[in-house]
């Protein structure tokens, strides 16, 4: 498995006295059989979060893809603390996996292929892309939400937009009723709630 953190910048890095021009480390190309990648980033609402904490905090799940093969790419480039972060990114084919919120899982999918980078939070989907809610527990006293199933050809899941953008015969399927196809459709991270583009309430 790779463990692909997120590239934010957390403070305590000391000053470079000195800039220095460097070379930019070179790319390795990674072609693998079957394998997963994980993703973990900073959590979304940073701002909760007490300034004394923040360097400490953890990072959350953002979304795990198990693939058949992959064609990607490897990078190492330090860092002004003397470190090393380790760049991913890639395409990944034949593609399960989940989606996750508040280090939750939120939903999870199945594609052809997938493309995921360490320097974006986006994951794009392509081909015959399916994605199923999982609703959490109900409160006491009420009824559980089914869970709401969207079809589309092609998919990005922007994280910290919460949003995702669906084109390409777009279908979704919950305990509301049925919606589409429709040429662009896009939905909250939980898709509780779907809108064309013009009328999908800003983040």
């Amino acid at each position: 498995m790779l463990a692909l953190a997120g590239c934010g910048k957390r403070g305590g890095g000391s000053a470079v006295k000195s800039p220095v021009p460097k070379e930019t480390p070179p790319e390795r190309e990674v072609l693998t059989g079957p394998g997963s990648l994980l993703r973990k980033e900073e959590p979304i609402s940073l701002w909760i979060i007490p300034i004394n904490d923040y360097l400490n905090w953890p990072l959350v799940k953002a979304y795990e893809v198990h693939y058949q093969e992959s064609d990607l790419t490897y990078q190492e480039v330090p860092t002004n603390d003397g470190k090393t972060q380790k760049n991913y990114g890639g395409t990944m084919e034949t593609v399960t996996g989940t989606l996750y919120k508040d280090d939750q899982p939120i939903a999870t999918f199945t594609a052809d292929r997938a493309e995921g980078h360490t320097s974006s939070s986006q994951l794009d989907l392509n081909g015959h892309v399916r994605v199923v809610s999982l609703p959490p527990a109900p409160k006491p006293g009420k009824q559980p939400d089914g869970p709401t199933t969207l079809t589309c050809d092609h998919l990005q899941w922007l994280r910290t937009a919460k949003v995702v953008k669906a084109q390409g015969g777009v279908k979704v399927v919950g305990d509301r009723g049925t919606v589409g196809p429709m040429d662009e459709l896009w939905s909250t991270d939980d898709l509780k709630t779907q809108a064309t583009p013009d009328l999908f309430p800003t983040p």
